[in-house]
């Protein structure tokens, strides 16, 4: 079984040096590859891969240090194929800002594969279960928080058709294979999303393996209102991340022909840039923007980010 890990990183050093320590050092097992995929970072990335890259010996550390920022979505993208490309079993996909919690966590899925007999050539997306801390979840699964709850529906260790994608995401090479590789047009935002999607499209196998634990910090920002009698976050984001988050969203529904659910999101979002605290008129032109964009099927890097 040949596995590698890829990360998309950008400005994030410290938060990068901690996970390259973890998967190197801490990790029951350790991928035979680790693709450090870098967005034209200008904070002396380099020169910390170059740090590792002097002692690392059982994991082959492959830098690409990219021209320009292309977003995690073309990150992504980009270390996906190159790796796929080298030909590998497994492909781990993580961003820079979060790790594994405990030396199992990629041990746990390796297990799950095997007990399980899972063939990398069959198409599968399997996940850890991202928490923030002993308790709570990074960003919910379904409508659960908390790591008991999750304990509750899981059956033989496993949540079916759940995962917080791209964070300790084991995708097999069948998958990829089969759908191919994240929307690098989609800049940021949503890409995760997408691929998944896709996968469960394909009728890919997808589950999170709750004993397998990754660490992600907790998204402050968010809250849970009840709106209409339905429990939802309400949260705003940077203008610039608003117009990635409905274009890429809207784009993906008109896609699926869910148009009621195109205008459904827009909706929320107006909502939310209302009722929080945000520059309410930048914010509310880059919504629409991107509903627009996102209808019309305009992608790529419309909008800098600031």
């Amino acid at each position: 079984m040949r596995v590698c890990a890829i990360v998309v990183t950008y400005n994030r050093k410290e938060c990068l040096k901690k996970q390259i320590y973890n998967i190197l050092e801490k990790q029951e097992f350790t991928p035979d590859a680790y693709y450090i995929i870098d967005n034209n970072s200008v904070d002396g990335t380099n020169e910390l891969i170059d740090s590792f890259c002097e002692y690392s010996t059982n994991c082959k550390i492959i830098y690409v240090q990219l021209k320009e920022n292309i977003g995690g979505a073309g990150g992504f993208y980009t270390g996906l194929k190159k790796a796929y490309e080298d030909g590998y079993d497994w492909y781990i996909l993580m961003d820079d800002d979060g790790m594994p919690k405990n030396e199992k966590c990629f041990s746990e899925i390796i297990n799950k594969i095997q007990d399980n007999g899972w063939d990398s050539e069959n198409k599968y997306l399997i996940n850890s279960l991202v928490v923030s801390d002993d308790t709570y979840l990074s960003f919910g699964l379904g409508h659960h928080e908390t790591i008991d709850s999750c304990l509750k529906i899981s059956k033989d260790g496993l949540i079916k058709d759940l995962i917080n994608p791209f964070n300790g995401t084991f995708v097999s090479n069948g998958l990829v294979n089969s759908i191919g590789f994240p929307n690098k047009d989609f800049f940021i935002k949503g890409d995760e999303v997408d691929y998944c999607r896709r996968a469960k499209a394909d009728k890919a196998c997808i589950y999170t393996v709750i004993d397998s634990l990754y660490f992600h910090p907790k998204l402050t920002c968010y809250m849970k209102k009840k709106v209409l009698g339905h429990e939802m976050y309400v949260f705003t984001e940077k203008p610039w991340k608003e117009y990635y988050n409905i274009r890429n969203q809207v784009y993906s529904l008109k896609n699926q022909r869910k148009y009621k659910e195109c205008l459904v999101q827009v909706v929320k979002r107006v909502y939310c840039c209302l009722v929080t605290k945000c520059k309410k008129y930048i914010t509310l032109k880059m919504i629409f923007k991107g509903f627009f964009d996102g209808i019309g099927g305009k992608l790529g890097a419309s909008v800098k980010p600031d």
